[in-house]
């Protein structure tokens, strides 16, 4: 089972078979694992998480959350929240996951730093995964720019969390959404597009709405996590007869 179509064409490479066609196709399947929709994250006031951090309840938070390194493009997001928020001083970009020193978040901070930013700008440690539900529900606005990819549960997270998400369009998220209904996907790398999309999502609030609704319903029919791995059972016991598979 593979969590995209891009992850078995890249195993198909390596042993050098088109795993699409027969009779590798009836072996090798896309089965996203998703994420568990049976428990309700728990949550905090929004005011006392933001409180937590120092940051104005006023505040319109953007929340990056992954790995400070480049290729997740986290350099690319400072560089286009830059531009954008000389005109929006009242925002503020909170990037969660740092985990000095094998990571780049040092290097990050003194380019935060070059940039003027450091009191719009916040670089945080890594959190627990039961912890990120709750800095999603205080984001007005999340942003994913990795380059790579399985399936970013992360993003999932996001949509089940009705965070409006602009995310580049790499091909597991284009998977995900076909309809571009759910994410505003902008072109890999392209700083421009992302601050453009930055803008014009936190500036209406009717997408958002929009978007935070087929986020929500996306994730209940494609990523529930029960769901697919009890798919994922019935294939297996299908093929293996007696033995039980749970």
């Amino acid at each position: 089972f593979y969590q995209s179509s891009e992850l078995l064409e890249c195993a198909g490479h390596l042993v050098n078979r088109n795993l699409n066609v027969p009779p590798d196709a009836a072996h090798h399947l896309v089965r996203p694992h998703g994420i568990r929709l049976d428990v309700e994250p728990g949550q905090r006031e929004r005011a006392d998480v933001l409180k937590s951090l120092g940051i104005k309840s006023e505040s319109t938070v953007v929340l990056s959350i992954g790995r400070i390194v480049r290729d997740k493009g986290v350099f690319e997001l400072v560089e286009a929240f830059a531009r954008f928020c000389r005109d929006h001083p009242g925002t503020v970009l909170v990037i969660v996951g740092a985990l000095p020193p094998r990571d780049a978040s040092d290097e990050l901070k003194v380019f935060i730093a070059s940039l003027n930013l450091t009191d719009q700008i916040l670089v945080m440690p890594s959190i627990q995964p039961d912890s990120v539900p709750e800095m999603l529900g205080t984001a007005d606005l999340f942003v994913f720019t990795s380059h790579h990819e399985g399936m970013p549960n992360v993003v999932l997270e996001a949509m089940r969390a009705g965070t409006p998400t602009v995310a580049y369009d790499i091909a597991p998220l284009l998977e995900a959404d076909p309809t571009g209904r759910a994410l505003k996907l902008v072109p890999l790398a392209d700083i421009g597009s992302l601050r453009q999309a930055i803008e014009a999502l936190s500036a209406d609030r009717d997408e958002q709405r929009e978007r935070a609704a087929f986020g929500k319903q996306l994730v209940r029919e494609k990523f529930d996590m029960q769901q697919n791995v009890s798919a994922a059972a019935e294939r297996l016991q299908s093929v293996c007869g007696n033995q039980r598979f749970r």
